[in-house]
């Protein structure tokens, strides 16, 4: 599973991350610092990739399929062994 964040405030609390399956992948979109608590991530086994700023740093119009794009290289490059 992936969930994508582009939420600038930490909506994902320790309630709703303890409900995530493990090895779920949570991609962090939001600006920097990142909004996704890393270290809640690694107590419930959830891969966290945060890449801040790609939806900026692409166009407005191309942002989605430039954040599908990465999902997908960041998904397949993970071991779920």
């Amino acid at each position: 599973d992936v969930i994508v964040n582009t939420v600038p405030a930490e909506i994902l609390t320790e309630k709703s991350l303890s409900t995530i399956k493990n090895d779920t992948v949570i991609l962090d979109l939001s600006a920097r610092p990142g909004y996704v608590n890393k270290t809640l991530c690694q107590k419930y086994n959830i891969n966290l990739l945060c890449l801040p700023g790609i939806p900026k740093l692409s166009a407005p119009r191309s942002a989605g399929e430039s954040a599908a794009r990465a999902v997908m290289r960041m998904y397949h490059s993970i071991d779920f062994r």
